[in-house]
């Protein structure tokens, strides 16, 4: 069994590390368009978005359909003002303003104002206008908070972008000790549905357009992650073909951790869930079955087989669900549903509304 074939992804050390920052000149031929650069949000109908039609004389379908096709309505200024004024013009809700407008000069204002505000940061990181503004909020928001891996993943991918593979490395290789990917939707969801209430929208109409901005958002936070994945993985190959294995090595841990810290963000999606084990899949099916990783004896081919139960469960679960679409839910079932989707997360959501019809876990 040659070295690759041997590498177990627990025991990568600072040795491994060390030659992988040594080497951190080499550019790879192809890597991947940064999340850096314009990304145009999906308007593809998230899982979870029906809600209870309050006094809407459009159905939950109507609308979703709708949306789906052209988009949640756009607020004028004045009705975005309005909404401001109403909450004071918080951090929160400030943010929520600088999504519906995309006028960054709210997103100025809370930097501004609520510069030691962790979503105000990461807003920034991820959404700000240009390049510095965007690196700026990356090291504000890993100030912020230190224990949190998404700060060094965004720098990461935009070390990538700029070609600086040492930074890169520098990033990941802090990743390699736990942490929680952070989660602030709640509030984006709070926000986004109070600014269209505001704005005279129907309750079902603003709780739908607060569940489209938080299905965007989760899809702008993962453009960034699948990013770093891509390229590491390039650069892995790329090592490979080039027969330098102590190179390679450390990027296996640092996509495996990837994977997994996608899979356990706080307040988990489908779509996290799908991808995060999407990533760390694609890693273990490069090394040997045999490969220890982890403890209590766990393997490449055990770990493999846990996440193919993962992949099926869920699969499974959608498969049920299909029998009672949300759009069964009473309006009670959907406000405790939506409720659910922003204290537990969509599967947890998902999970419950199953248990309530007792749907069969195919």
């Amino acid at each position: 069994m040659n070295k690759w074939a041997k590498i177990s992804a627990v025991l990568i050390g600072l040795g491994g590390l060390a030659l992988w920052f040594n080497r951190a000149s080499f550019q790879p031929t192809a890597l991947t368009t940064s999340a850096y650069e314009t990304i145009v949000p999906r308007s593809a109908q998230p899982v979870f978005v029906n809600v209870a039609a309050l006094e809407s004389t459009k159905t939950p379908q109507e609308i979703i359909a709708q949306f789906a096709k052209s988009g949640a309505p756009k607020l004028s200024a004045d009705k975005i003002e309005l909404f401001l004024k109403e909450k004071n013009r918080g951090a929160d809700s400030l943010l929520a303003a600088y999504r519906l407008s995309q006028d960054p000069a709210y997103l100025k204002e809370a930097v501004k104002i609520f510069a030691d505000n962790p979503a105000v940061q990461l807003e920034a990181a991820l959404r700000a206008p240009t390049i510095e503004e965007r690196r700026q909020g990356i090291e504000a928001f890993k100030k912020l908070s230190p224990d949190n891996p998404l700060g060094n993943y965004l720098q990461a991918d935009h070390a990538f972008t700029q070609g600086d593979y040492a930074n890169a490395a520098e990033g990941l290789s802090a990743n390699l000790s736990n942490g929680t990917l952070p989660d602030f939707s709640a509030a984006l969801f709070q926000n986004t549905e109070s600014a269209y209430l505001s704005a005279g929208y129907t309750p079902i109409e603003s709780k739908i357009a607060a569940l489209f901005a938080f299905n965007e958002d989760r899809i702008r936070s993962l453009a960034s992650l699948q990013n770093v994945s891509d390229n590491l993985s390039e650069l892995r190959n790329q090592f490979i073909q080039q027969g330098d294995i102590d190179a390679a090595e450390p990027t296996v841990q640092m996509e495996i951790t990837l994977g997994q810290h996608i899979q356990n963000q706080v307040n988990p999606a489908l779509l996290n869930a799908l991808v995060g084990q999407a990533i760390e899949r694609r890693t273990l099916e490069s090394l040997d079955p045999t490969t220890p990783i982890g403890t209590n004896n766990e393997t490449v081919q055990s770990r493999l087989d846990e996440l193919a139960s993962k992949g099926q469960e869920i699969n499974g679960l959608l498969n049920s669900l299909q029998a009672y679409p949300i759009e069964s839910m009473t309006p009670e079932e959907l406000n405790q549903y939506t409720q659910r989707v922003q204290q537990e997360g969509e599967i947890g959501a998902l999970k419950w509304w199953a248990a309530q019809k007792s749907l069969p876990q195919k």
